[in-house]
């Protein structure tokens, strides 16, 4: 069976999306995403999207991680979801999508697209600096008073992630600091299993957080890797607002 598919990247953060609204896939082909994922053997990604039909919605994103498993909300997927809807005539300057954790707005302007984040409820403070809050994905921030280099990020990353307290459930590990005035983060994500370049939803944790300490609760943009994101705060709403680019990167034909 021949597999149509797009390549987008937000930030550096790539996926693979597939337009499965003729039911092609039942999304349990698990190994399938697996092995498309792989950057050495595959197509070579993040995570994998399909986009499906769904009532009330313009459509529903389905998102599996590198591993091949469904993983839960994924914001700069989210906003890759949004730029193939627009590609495939689905959606125009707006839309409304539903994901793991429930309904999203987005828009679009250009490559730049917006997608909205429910607040979490809870932002636990656990020690001096360190942070565990849900976004739509489970994450701890943590703050430095210096660079993390990658290779801290990746060590100490991967040591909470497997510790007895989130082996089982997974967590993303985010390393926050402040440099020439501008906000750096660098996520270890569970599911990739290792640093992405950008991280949607750990942005928008790692900006509830900085908004917190500094009683600044508006607009912050935070630099990654990969690139720049902005988050901002609806007046008025439970939303949190992500924006960023989102990236066609090429189009291709794969068999399952």
């Amino acid at each position: 069976m021949e597999i149509h598919f797009s390549k987008y990247h937000g930030t550096g953060n790539d996926f693979i999306l597939i337009d499965n609204r003729n039911e092609k896939l039942k999304g349990d082909e698990f190994l399938f995403f697996r092995h498309l994922c792989d950057r050495h053997t595959g197509i070579g990604g993040d995570g994998l999207i399909l986009i499906e039909n769904q009532e009330n919605v313009d459509f529903l994103m389905r998102y599996y991680n590198a591993d091949g498993f469904t993983g839960s909300f994924c914001g700069n997927g989210g906003r890759c979801a949004v730029s193939f809807a627009r590609n495939l005539g689905i959606v125009k300057e707006r839309s409304v999508f539903l994901a793991y954790d429930g309904e999203h707005i987005a828009s679009c302007k250009e490559n730049e697209i917006s997608v909205s984040l429910k607040k979490p409820d809870l932002i636990e403070h656990l020690a001096e600096g360190a942070y565990r809050l849900n976004t739509g994905s489970p994450h701890l921030v943590l703050f430095s008073f210096e660079p993390v280099s990658d290779e801290k990020a990746f060590s100490e990353g991967k040591g909470i992630r497997y510790s007895s307290l989130y082996e089982k459930e997974g967590i993303n590990v985010n390393f926050v600091w402040n440099e020439d005035e501008t906000w750096h983060l660098v996520t270890y994500e569970r599911g990739v299993e290792n640093l992405t370049l950008s991280c949607g939803t750990g942005t928008v944790a790692a900006a509830l957080c900085i908004f917190r300490q500094n009683g600044n609760n508006h607009s912050l943009k935070l630099q990654s890797k990969g690139g720049q994101l902005t988050v901002s705060e609806e007046k008025d709403s439970n939303r949190l607002i992500l924006t960023g680019p989102a990236v066609k990167v090429f189009d291709g034909i794969i068999h399952l």
